[in-house]
């Protein structure tokens, strides 16, 4: 594996100039890939139009370089949060290259898959069984497709994201009212039939009332027709009684009216707590399904389900085959990341430095108070930040997304990787975090001295495209 080049170029060099070999290069992508690229998150025109290097030669530790060579500090989504170790972690990569070498795909079945299933289990007493994916989105697919085999009902409740899959944006086709609790909002939503209206209704995350009145909505007349309560626990920061009292009213509306409840810990799982985000007090309630990704395997694709042994066995009575699902590389990885995060408290350490740089970040503005035509406003767990520049008075002509697409091009030309999110991975440090506060304070600088209306004019590119974005 290739060493982290860590301290390097990246922390040294105050100005660069962005290389035209990745422009070039998705350039080509855009008459090849339709949006020219396969994950909205990864779209440079969403980002910095002009600036964003687009692609990668090597990326190692908390550092990424481009095709020209440059080196970069990663202090972004950091692989959309599917690297908690680093990245090119050499640990997680022996076990797969140790898979390849065994060959990693023939007709019969790896034993990982076995041992995996062990461990997942024993991590979690309740679950007694497992199915994998090879990714987050379709393992929620898996789920509620089980949960609607166990029910032998239809209607889904759901608290926030869960991916790209029909059954999930059947939302978009809710009665009005129910809307304004979607999550999901920013892009076109085509091809989702009508036909699905009403099989999925959103609620707000925490919020009882919201998730009785979806319960209702899912009714077919008067007919129970809720197969399950969909929650994505990672959802912005609540107090742990919150968190308790409203995870126990789900459980109490998926026992009265029959349904299945379901975890999604795609994007908290084995990251805000070893295991479950959502399970760090034993009185909790579990659910009757979780489903598990990104940080499960860093890096490498992958993606499990378990659950309750009389929900679970409910997949025997419908079709969930896929043939990718059998190769050996994903167990592996998820087998060697696992044992890393128990063994080197990783969940501990992402939490301590999410919180470290949420506070220096809000000190940066505090510092500036009144002197700012924006502010910032964080969302999510302390392991996945995310955050938005706010005007801090109504003036029409302060445009945010001016603002963040600055931001990211001052700090690219400060060797770091930035835009308005933050999910720590093991390899960052404090230096890095206060090598981005110091590139902050150039930003910050730069936006008190220039009227909200000459912004635009200080950009290299055009101002950053809207995409798909979480409300929370």
């Amino acid at each position: 594996p290739a060493k982290d080049t860590r301290g390097r170029a990246a922390s040294t060099r105050q100005e660069r100039n962005v290389s035209n070999t990745g422009l070039d290069l998705f350039a080509k992508a855009q008459k090849l890939i339709p949006g020219g690229v396969q994950l909205f998150s990864k779209n440079p025109q969403a980002t910095s139009p002009g600036a964003w290097p687009s692609y990668y030669s090597q990326a190692s530790g908390s550092y990424i370089r481009d095709l020209a060579g440059e080196e970069y500090l990663d202090m972004s989504h950091c692989g959309v949060g599917a690297c908690p170790l680093g990245y090119n972690d050499p640990d997680v990569n022996a076990a797969v290259i140790a898979a390849v070498n065994r060959g990693s795909s023939c007709s019969l079945n790896n034993p990982e898959e076995v041992e995996l299933a062990e461990l997942l289990c024993n991590i979690h007493p309740w679950a007694d069984m497992v199915r994998y994916t090879r990714g987050g989105g379709e393992a929620m697919a898996v789920a509620v497709r089980i949960a609607r085999a166990a029910t032998g009902k239809s209607g889904v409740i759901t608290a926030g994201y869960h991916g790209w899959h029909d059954w999930y944006l059947a939302g978009k086709k809710c009665p009005e009212k129910f809307r304004a609790y979607d999550s999901f909002v920013g892009t076109n939503f085509d091809g989702i039939p009508d036909e699905l209206a009403g099989t999925a209704i959103p609620f707000k995350f925490g919020d009882v009332t919201s998730m009785s009145r979806a319960v209702e909505a899912s009714f077919k007349g008067s007919h129970n027709n809720l197969a399950a309560i969909v929650i994505d626990t990672s959802r912005d920061m609540l107090k742990d009684v919150q968190i308790k009292e409203f995870l126990e009213a789900a459980n109490l509306l998926a026992q009265s009216y029959n349904a299945v409840l379901i975890y999604d810990e795609v994007s908290g799982g084995f990251r805000g707590n070893f295991g479950r985000h959502q399970n760090k007090d034993g009185t909790w309630r579990s659910p009757d399904i979780a489903v598990f990704g990104k940080a499960i395997s860093n890096g490498f694709a992958f993606g499990a389900v378990i659950g309750r042994r009389e929900v679970m066995e409910a997949a025997n009575n419908t079709f969930i085959s896929s043939t990718y699902w059998t190769e050996s590389l994903g167990p592996a990885a998820a087998l060697a990341t696992i044992k890393k995060l128990h063994h080197e408290h990783v969940s501990g350490a992402l939490n301590r430095r999410g919180i470290v740089f949420t506070n220096r970040v809000e000190g940066e503005f505090l510092a500036r108070k009144g002197s700012l035509p924006i502010n910032i406003e964080f969302h999510g767990i302390w392991p996945l930040r995310r955050f938005l520049f706010v005007p801090t008075n109504p003036d029409p002509g302060i445009n945010p997304e001016a603002y963040a697409t600055l931001f990211t091009e001052m700090m690219l030309r400060r060797g770091i990787l930035a835009t308005n999110q933050f999910y720590p991975m093991l390899t960052h440090t404090n230096k890095h975090i206060e090598q981005y506060c110091r590139a902050l304070r150039d930003f910050c600088r730069v936006i008190s001295g220039n009227p909200p209306a000459g912004i635009p004019g200080l950009l290299h590119g055009p101002v950053r495209l809207s995409h798909p974005v979480r409300r929370n």
